[in-house]
């Protein structure tokens, strides 16, 4: 019976703690989202290698684009969102969003200049033969 009523004052005691130090505990969104720095090398290095992969073996687009366009559009959907937008714009700053859009887009574009890349190639070959 002692043993009870010691525990009943131990968590008597500890729930006005947890209840005082929760206030200061808050998460913060940028803890779990890649650095500005970080974003730039993902995007990037995706983007040569999705133009590299246009140029050379235009197959090889589905394994090339597949993570980084998975980790561009749950970027997208976050900075999109109403409550989690707002906190990454307030904790990271303008640049971020706005990189994230400008690597979204060259992610887009990267294939494309690749594939113009590819066809120009074809075409002084086909210049050289004749």
């Amino acid at each position: 019976m002692l043993q009870r009523s010691s525990l009943k004052i131990r968590l008597l005691a500890t729930f006005p703690l947890l209840v005082f130090f929760s206030s200061y505990v808050y998460a913060e969104v940028m803890d779990k989202e890649l650095s500005l720095s970080s974003m730039y090398l993902y995007g990037l290095i995706g983007s040569v290698v999705a133009i590299l992969s246009a140029r050379y073996k235009p197959w090889l687009l589905l394994l090339a684009l597949s993570l980084p366009v998975l980790y561009f559009y749950g970027l997208i959907l976050e900075i999109n969102d109403p409550y989690v937008g707002p906190a990454i714009l307030n904790e990271a700053g303008p640049i971020y969003i706005f990189s994230a859009y400008m690597l979204s887009a060259f992610l887009v574009f990267s294939p494309f200049i690749g594939t113009i890349c590819r066809k120009h190639n074809m075409s002084l070959k086909s210049d050289a033969k004749r």
